[in-house]
């Protein structure tokens, strides 16, 4: 589970696994889905062949994954895949599931238990034995999983990299349960799902403005923590998108990258004078105080961000931000707002986001 902090946080610098590549667009494609805010994915159709077009960074070239023609049997490396999966009401055609034991929402690990799905990752890897036993259609993963893929093509299993982590907006990582809803057959229950969320999420940023009018610009760090290096995300992120919709003024707004910012201690001691907040990702069976935030360095406790009482985080051993908060962003965006106008627990209640105050 190291890698899943920065993993949905972040824009990696890895490129998708090998496989078909191929123009985007060709005589006689049919598209059947382009989306709106997502830019990693769209569906065509070719003759009576399904495709899905990924446009993932770095590469040079889209690639071209092709459908097979009834998907009734899913595997999944990510509780994300579970969440979209649950949302269209089509949990049914998942057979296995990475980390499903870490899955911290109620309704879904008893779902998962219900429905007997497995757990597909033995630590970080998969399991070979179980993703055969479950005999899936398909398998999705991530664009820089170093799946063996003709090992699993061999098996008849076809591999669909799955980018949604690397889109710039929240509305884009959320509009990726379209391709859930294609695979499910299950494409106008997804539209419904999405055009809520979309609804939502467009209707809590018009409120946040309101809110914001007389309120001075604050500027914000946001960072995660691992083996003595702390990481943030470029401008170009979507936690960037929610930080600025949520009324901060981000840090790194300008540096557009297609990989994490890397910051020392040295370089966050240098930084700590031109925020006012400063925000994180943690991974605690506890949530944090400030010495833990700060991962134990009294220098950093000095910060002014700190010392004013201004730090919030999101503890991901506690939430389902690597699962269900894909398709809340209005509820992340909510929690944000609450954080920067300084708003109480009895006045709104943070599912995901809180104050290094704010005691449970």
């Amino acid at each position: 589970m190291r890698f899943f902090v920065r993993l949905l946080l972040f824009l990696p610098m890895l490129s998708a696994c090998g496989g078909i590549t191929a123009p985007a667009e060709k005589a006689g494609d049919h598209v059947l889905l382009a989306p709106r805010y997502a830019k990693g994915f769209e569906i065509r159709q070719r003759g009576d062949v399904r495709q899905v077009v990924l446009h993932t960074p770095g590469q040079s070239s889209p690639r071209v994954v092709e459908l097979p023609g009834q998907t009734q049997r899913v595997a999944c490396l990510s509780t994300t895949h579970l969440a979209m999966f649950e949302a269209i009401h089509a949990l049914d055609v998942v057979k296995a599931a990475g980390f499903a034991d870490l899955v911290t929402d109620s309704s879904l690990s008893a779902a998962i238990r219900k429905r007997g799905i497995r757990n597909l990752t033995a630590s970080d890897d998969l399991d070979r034995e179980i993703l055969l036993s479950v005999q899936p259609d398909i398998l999705l993963t991530y664009p820089f999983q170093a799946t063996d893929e003709a090992w699993c093509s061999s098996k008849g299993i076809a591999v669909l990299p799955v980018g949604e982590y690397l889109e710039e907006h929240p509305l884009g990582r959320a509009e990726w349960i379209l391709l859930a809803g294609e695979l499910a057959g299950r494409r106008e229950e997804a539209e419904r799902v999405f055009q809520a969320i979309e609804q939502r999420y467009l209707a809590t940023c018009d409120q946040v403005r309101k809110s914001l009018l007389s309120t001075p610009p604050a500027r914000v760090l946001f960072t995660s923590y691992e083996a003595g290096t702390w990481y943030a995300p470029p401008g170009n992120s979507a936690v960037a998108t929610l930080l600025q919709d949520a009324g901060f003024h981000y840090l790194f707004e300008d540096q557009h990258r297609g990989g994490n910012i890397e910051l020392s201690l040295e370089e966050l001691l240098e930084l700590s004078a031109q925020v006012s907040w400063w925000g994180a990702l943690v991974r605690l069976p506890q949530d944090p105080d400030a010495e833990e935030f700060t991962q134990g360095h009294s220098a950093l406790g000095r910060m002014p961000a700190i010392a004013a009482g201004h730090a919030f985080y999101c503890n991901t051993a506690r939430t389902e931000y690597f699962g269900k908060a894909l398709l809340e962003p209005d509820v992340l965006l909510s929690d944000l707002a609450a954080i920067r106008l300084g708003k109480s627990p009895e006045e709104h209640s943070p599912a995901y986001f809180h104050r290094i105050t704010e005691k449970k």
